[in-house]
């Protein structure tokens, strides 16, 4: 259900929308062999999907200067970019990695929310695992610690060495 505004707002803001995304795109390399290879793959992933590499000058919300970006143009709607870069937020080059990390993400297929949940699933099961298991080690220290405690124990045979008597060490004669 869309939200009704009068229709000037409608145009100026489709307007607005489509300046907003041809300033955007303006700010990426977007042809050449190289994109054209990942850009084939990206299609068959989502067909609005598309690889560049932002100019050096480029700023705008969104946009890393000198990076890749996965780009979605969205018809009638603002531009969806995503800079691609490494867990501490470096320039990494385009790879395998990032479509596997696409197809991750898609929403829209069943098997990957049916994945998704079931990881959840396992994670939450693992994580009671490992409560289970930290409590049963408390459980058995306390035990120990109780039993150390409360219960003195002597042992009474030859295979380990006694020290604490009257004359020293066991054994020992002087």
């Amino acid at each position: 259900m869309a939200l009704w505004v009068p229709p000037k707002v409608a145009r100026d803001l489709r307007e607005e929308t489509a300046e907003h995304n041809a300033t955007t795109l303006n700010m990426f390399d977007l042809f050449g062999p190289f994109y054209d290879k990942w850009n084939r793959e990206l299609k068959k992933l989502d067909p609005l999907l598309r690889l560049g590499k932002a100019k050096e000058k480029a700023h705008a919300v969104g946009v890393i200067p000198g990076y890749y970006h996965l780009i979605r143009i969205n018809p009638g709607a603002p531009l969806w970019t995503m800079p691609l870069h490494d867990s501490q937020g470096r320039f990494v080059e385009p790879t395998s990695r990032m479509l596997d990390q696409l197809r991750e993400r898609d929403m829209q297929n069943m098997r990957v929310i049916r994945d998704r949940q079931k990881a959840i699933e396992e994670k939450a099961k693992q994580e009671e695992k490992d409560k289970a298991n930290r409590i049963e080690r408390l459980v058995d220290e306390g035990t120990e610690r109780w039993k150390a405690y409360s219960q003195v124990r002597i042992p009474f045979n030859n295979d380990a060495k006694w020290s604490q008597n009257v004359a020293g060490r066991r054994g020992v004669k002087q």
